[in-house]
């Protein structure tokens, strides 16, 4: 089951190395749309799902349209080190046979980081920059954290991190720039999709409340994020520069999805009526909490016109990393999540792994006029 949250405002309701180049080849749906989705109703979507998680992972690696191939990039951050841009390294991918001044979506890998232990772009990325190619999308893939001599920072304590979210959201406001200035790139058509500490960045780096963001020339026009971590956005306040999708995991003890449920509500418009904004009635009992909690410290980040309030999707059931193939584990290196100490589950759901690509599809198409 899917929850499916529109908070007020909107009508509309592990890596593996990239194998194979496949070019102009469209991926097949991983399930039909979604029958009857509206804010406010529980629904079934049909999927894999009774494929083994191992079965799953194996089929789509071995699938022509899992990975893509790319060019490797080198593009300066707006982080300065020693008084110098720090360099980062990205993986471009163009689309095939895109028209000139084709969208493009800026990838930011979560705290595991983006390439394997050969430079190898991950599983995850390589499969979605190859969605987004079928869909006639550039994509480009940024490491922020080889640049700075980590290989992963999910160990680390969120106060000890050598590589902050600060640094990201200078990464991927600089990345955005740099897509803009493509000649093959449409500047107003540049977006951001990241996961977990990679979404975490998405929010900075839309957040008109950070001096950085409000000041800079180019927004994104359109962003989403798989499981981010929101509290340190909440905490400061949401007020979006983009339109935004939440795709969250209803089990997930690492980045709970309550937080981000409240970052929504509160980026919500103004209700003339002075009423709170509303949960949608389709949420779970954390959803509406999320709401009463953030309802009263909704006014305090007003949107910019034009920008639509942040949707949300939550998915029953499903944990950090669900739109992965591997099987369910328990990762006892992990620092902080929910219970601290007491580690936090990683793994794949065949259901919503489905569900979520084609509620993020439509997303994009809708934002982007894409037929």
């Amino acid at each position: 089951m899917v929850y499916t949250g529109i908070v007020p405002g909107r009508g509309d309701g592990g890596m593996t190395p990239a194998v194979a180049d496949n070019r102009g080849v469209t991926p097949p749906a991983l399930s039909p749309q979604p029958v009857g989705l509206r804010a406010g109703r529980r629904h079934r979507t049909w999927s894999w799902a009774w494929l083994p998680a191992g079965l799953l992972g194996g089929l789509l690696a071995l699938a022509p349209w899992a990975a893509a191939a790319a060019e490797r990039v080198a593009l300066p951050s707006l982080d300065r080190r020693a008084g110098e841009p720090v360099q980062l390294a990205g993986h471009w991918f163009p689309a095939p046979g895109a028209a000139a001044g084709a969208p493009a979506m800026l990838l930011l890998h979560g705290c595991s980081g983006l390439v394997d232990g050969r430079g190898r772009v991950g599983e995850r990325f390589a499969e979605m920059a190859a969605r987004l190619n079928a869909m006639g999308i550039h994509a480009l893939a940024v490491d922020s954290l080889r640049p700075r001599g980590e290989r992963e920072i999910c160990t680390q304590g969120a106060g000890q991190r050598k590589v902050t979210q600060l640094q990201r959201r200078r990464d991927a406001l600089a990345a955005l720039q740099w897509l803009a200035q493509r000649p093959e790139v449409d500047a107003r058509r540049v977006g951001l999709l990241g996961w977990s500490n990679g979404g975490s960045t998405v929010l900075a780096a839309t957040n008109l409340r950070h001096p950085e963001v409000a000041a800079t020339p180019l927004r994104p026009s359109l962003a989403a994020a798989y499981y981010p971590g929101c509290e340190a956005e909440l905490d400061r306040g949401y007020r979006p520069s983009a339109p935004l999708l939440l795709l969250l995991g209803e089990a997930d003890d690492w980045t709970p999805a309550a937080p981000c449920m409240a970052l929504a509500v509160r980026g919500a418009p103004e209700r003339g009526d002075g009423a709170a904004p509303r949960a949608p009635a389709a949420a779970s009992a954390s959803a509406t909490a999320a709401a009463a909690v953030s309802a009263p410290e909704a006014a305090t980040a007003p949107r910019p016109a034009g920008v639509p309030a942040p949707e949300w999707e939550q998915y029953a059931g499903a944990h950090h990393g669900f739109d992965g193939s591997g099987p369910l584990r328990l990762r006892r290196d992990v620092p902080g999540g929910a219970r601290p100490g007491q580690g936090v589950h990683v793994g794949g759901d065949a259901a919503a792994r489905a569900a979520s690509w084609a509620r993020l599809e439509r997303f994009i198409r809708e934002h982007w006029n894409i037929p």
